[in-house]
């Protein structure tokens, strides 16, 4: 694998990566306006933790990777998952094919893409389903009433529940306490993403997904419900009756 984590733009998008081989592309959720790729050295040491430990598994697997994590130009208006897709394509003109990793809302984005170019050879969603539940969706709702009201601290806090539990939740919410005191939120941005993900529905068009897929659940946290996840029912291995579609929050 590669010495050293990179990072820059790539098609106009901040991203970090690290190691070698063809590219895993990996599109965050919700949350990316807030702490995107390239807005703070902390965080993209952060991520470039992150795309190491990724690289590291592909490589002991036998199939090495070049972890991508590409954000979401901060000036992008994109109001629809399809539109945020679009600016993907372009990430996909200057890296050529990729695996894609969804993660949460990134989840409905990396569906998306799958669905509309063949430069995608796989897609797996982490923490992402074909849509929200009716808990997801009023999660998102009470998120996006925080946000406009200014309770960024609640924003924040609700965040890092909705991706950690138990010990890990304590040792990193210190973490988040230097951002709910920031005066200047990236207010549109956020809410816009939350919009996006309330909005998504790939129930209509999932079972036309021809290419390989895999959805990755994990422990329950406040804003998961394991009740709801199901054995996929497709060859694509995403769930078309719905009940694949649990609580993505984040």
């Amino acid at each position: 694998m590669g010495p050293l984590p990179r990072r820059g733009t790539v098609a106009g998008h901040p991203y970090v990566s690290y190691g070698t081989g063809p590219p895993l592309l990996v599109v965050p959720g919700v949350n990316d306006p807030l702490l995107p790729a390239g807005s703070r050295a902390w965080f993209d040491g952060v991520l470039s933790g992150y795309c190491y430990r990724q690289a590291r598994a592909c490589a002991a697997a036998g199939v090495p990777r070049t972890v991508w994590y590409v954000s979401r130009p901060a000036a992008s208006g994109a109001a629809t998952a399809a539109a945020m897709a679009d600016g993907y394509r372009a990430v996909l003109d200057e890296l050529g094919p990729v695996d894609l990793l969804g993660v949460s809302m990134g989840g409905f984005v990396a569906l998306e893409l799958a669905r509309g170019d063949d430069r995608v050879r796989s897609v797996t969603l982490a923490l992402a389903a074909a849509r929200l539940s009716r808990h997801g969706r009023e999660s998102l709702e009470t998120w996006d009433a925080w946000a406009r009201g200014g309770q960024w601290a609640k924003v924040y806090r609700a965040g890092l529940a909705a991706v950690t539990s138990g010990w890990w939740s304590r040792l990193t919410a210190p973490a988040i306490r230097p951002f709910e005191r920031l005066r200047d939120h990236p207010t549109e941005a956020f809410r816009r993403s939350l919009a996006v993900a309330t909005r998504f529905d790939a129930m209509p068009w999932l079972s036309e997904l021809s290419v390989p897929s895999l959805v990755v659940g994990a422990p329950p946290t406040r804003s998961s419900r394991r009740r709801r996840l199901r054995p996929p029912q497709t060859r694509s291995g995403v769930g078309t009756n719905g009940s694949t579609a649990g609580d993505t929050t984040c």
